[in-house]
């Protein structure tokens, strides 16, 4: 009886012969290891703990930590915390009858920086600080709600004639919808003499 290989179709005498012939010729592939389920536990642990831990520290980067204290204002909240996601400045400066109305210290900041609304002021030059944990545009219609808020509505201009100003150039839209954008140099002015803009020279290395 000849005994035929099925991959080469070499011809053989003996059944003997032809497993000869399959071993040195066309011996078959090495079947992998199975994985010892022990192994596989300890796999899926340990994915599951990066897992667990980058999703936390995702968490911890954009979720506010709410303050119920001080109420939202257009959507803004009063978080413990300062944010860090979204991290911009913009710099206002108000005239009213020609003088000079300095934007107040501390606007959006409530009990002795215990909470901070995502838009707020930390000393009276005019420069606004956006530190939110999302991005998304923000106005100065939300500044300003934020100072009636958080000041009683003390020191607020006073709606009525207004021209204004934005990076020097004249602005002839509503200044509430202007978005604060970084290093934006806003001035609003209210009734008459008009004073002349000026260009607000930013520190790079404190806002960059």
């Amino acid at each position: 009886m000849v005994h035929v290989c099925e991959t080469c179709k070499k011809e053989f005498d003996t059944h003997e012969s032809l497993q000869q012939h399959k071993q040195a010729t066309h011996p078959e592939p090495e079947k992998p290891k199975p994985i010892p389920f022990k192994k596989i536990a300890i796999y899926g642990l340990i994915l599951l703990i990066v897992f667990g831990a980058g999703f936390g520290l995702y968490k911890l980067a954009t979720s506010p930590n709410s303050n119920s204290v001080a109420p939202t204002i257009d959507g803004i909240e009063c978080n413990t915390m300062e944010q860090a996601v979204f991290h911009i400045h913009s710099h206002l400066e108000v005239y009213v009858d020609g003088e000079k109305v300095l934007v107040p210290a501390n606007i959006g900041i409530v009990g002795s920086e215990k909470c901070l609304y995502w838009l707020h002021t930390h000393d009276s030059t005019g420069v606004i600080h956006i530190e939110a944990p999302l991005q998304r545009t923000f106005t100065l219609s939300n500044f300003f709600d934020i100072w009636a808020g958080t000041k009683n509505g003390t020191d607020l201009p006073p709606d009525g004639n207004v021209t204004v100003y934005v990076n020097g150039d004249l602005y002839d839209s509503s200044y509430r919808d202007i978005a604060l954008e970084n290093h934006k140099d806003i001035t609003v002015e209210f009734g008459q003499p008009l004073v002349k803009p000026k260009i607000f020279a930013w520190d790079l290395n404190r806002y960059p």
